[in-house]
């Protein structure tokens, strides 16, 4: 069914492919979490859509969402992929977030590898060391040399936890700081 505005239901909110509605939409969703002691918000349309809506308009856009995030203590997470822009737009949306993170996937005999690594955090000191990421019955296992092997239970079981997503707030000691957004960039193979 096509949507041409914002409709509202009671645990959903639908909004039309247009950035104005979508961050109407945000709004009102922030609204219906305001109680909840941990809010999250997903976006995975900055690459598409500056395609679309060019650079300068989704820039604009993420920088507001920022802004709305941190009032409203709701970490974000923004997914793109650096393949599909310049190295020039990949640092000024770099430069919006609190933290980068990358996932690389290859392919190695006949089994998908996947590797989870910060490549940028203005809260501190941080690893750049790459953590192997495995989805497994168990949950998600992130392993380091280092550190050893650790298991995040995933939080339901909706699909996303194919991409390994719940894991990344095993980067952070008792998770993702609220109120915060991280920039986390796909590889091409994974889109």
């Amino acid at each position: 069914e096509r949507v041409t505005s914002i409709d509202e239901m009671p645990t959903l909110i639908k909004v039309s492919n247009d950035l104005t509605n979508l961050a109407v939409g945000i709004d009102m969703a922030l609204r219906k979490v305001k109680e909840h002691s941990q809010k999250r918000l997903v976006l995975d349309l900055v690459s598409p859509t500056i395609v679309t809506e060019g650079f300068e308009r989704v820039h604009d856009f993420l920088d507001s969402i920022r802004a709305k995030l941190k009032n409203a203590k709701c970490t974000g997470l923004v997914l793109i992929n650096p393949d599909a822009h310049t190295s020039e737009q990949v640092g000024i949306i770099d430069d919006i977030f609190d933290g980068t993170l990358m996932i690389e996937r290859k392919i190695e005999h006949g089994k998908a590898k996947s590797k989870l690594r910060i490549t940028g955090f203005t809260g501190g000191a941080y690893s750049t060391s790459p953590l192997d990421m495995e989805v497994t019955p168990r949950g998600l296992s992130i392993s380091s040399q280092e550190h050893g092997n650790q298991i995040i239970q995933f939080d339901n079981d909706d699909e996303k936890a194919s991409l390994g997503l719940p894991g990344i707030e095993s980067l952070c000691v008792g998770g993702l700081p609220v109120g915060h957004t991280f920039l986390v960039w796909i590889s091409t193979t994974m889109m």
